[in-house]
């Protein structure tokens, strides 16, 4: 697997909405899109080995592996490049500092931003449509 992939809770507004952020900035197309909630996903979270019972997180797949929490952030923000690799100047500080903030968003996100009935975002594998 040499995709680029975002799995993301369509349900969460705040992981809607960084999605559509990601792909109103992705000119080259370098990500594909997949709702948790989709069959794909299954499939991806099989072969990458994740179970993602108790895991409140995006979860990025890249070249056969696989980033949660801050991390996949971290990766994420550093393929976009430009100014959002600014974001990695984070990473001086211990991953279970970094991974302890995305948590505490994590377990506040839906009663901070809401929880969205229908995902109205292209959830996407370069272009066709996967809902």
């Amino acid at each position: 697997m040499t995709e680029k992939i975002i799995l993301f809770d369509a349900e969460c507004s705040l992981c809607h909405w960084s999605v559509s952020f990601i792909q109103k900035r992705d000119h080259k197309n370098l990500f594909s899109y997949v709702s948790l909630k989709n069959r794909k996903a299954d499939d991806l979270l099989r072969y990458a080995r994740i179970n993602v019972a108790g895991l409140d997180s995006v979860i990025y797949l890249e070249n056969d592996m696989a980033f949660v929490k801050s991390e996949a952030f971290f990766r994420i923000a550093n393929v976009m490049g430009g100014s959002y690799k600014l974001v990695n100047i984070f990473r001086i500080l211990p991953l279970k500092f970094t991974d302890g903030i995305y948590n505490f968003i994590a377990r506040n996100r839906l009663r901070w931003f809401g929880k969205r009935v229908q995902c109205n975002c292209s959830v996407s594998n370069r272009g066709s449509n996967q809902n």
